[in-house]
């Protein structure tokens, strides 16, 4: 239970919008995105470009989905380690 409230605190959630579903079909064919991972990476690019950290992490369950150069690269450009 502790890490839950631990998490919360350091967290950030980031709502789901109307703008984020649509960037989403947007990132799909051109990413290679299934819906699903679509929606989670228009959402982090929204959250980057709204609030400009000097540094973010991008954690998800499986790697392997957003490993194309062309999304790490933009993440990098938004100060994603």
């Amino acid at each position: 239970m502790h890490y839950r409230e631990r998490l919360l605190t350091i967290t950030q959630v980031i709502p789901l919008t109307a703008d984020i579903i649509s960037e989403a079909a947007v990132c799909e064919i051109p990413y290679d995105l299934s819906p699903q991972d679509a929606l989670v990476y228009a959402s982090v690019i929204a959250h980057l470009h709204q609030h400009l950290p000097t540094v973010a992490c991008f954690l998800n369950r499986n790697s392997k989905d957003f490993d194309s150069p062309d999304i790490v690269n933009k993440l990098k450009s938004l100060n994603v380690e």
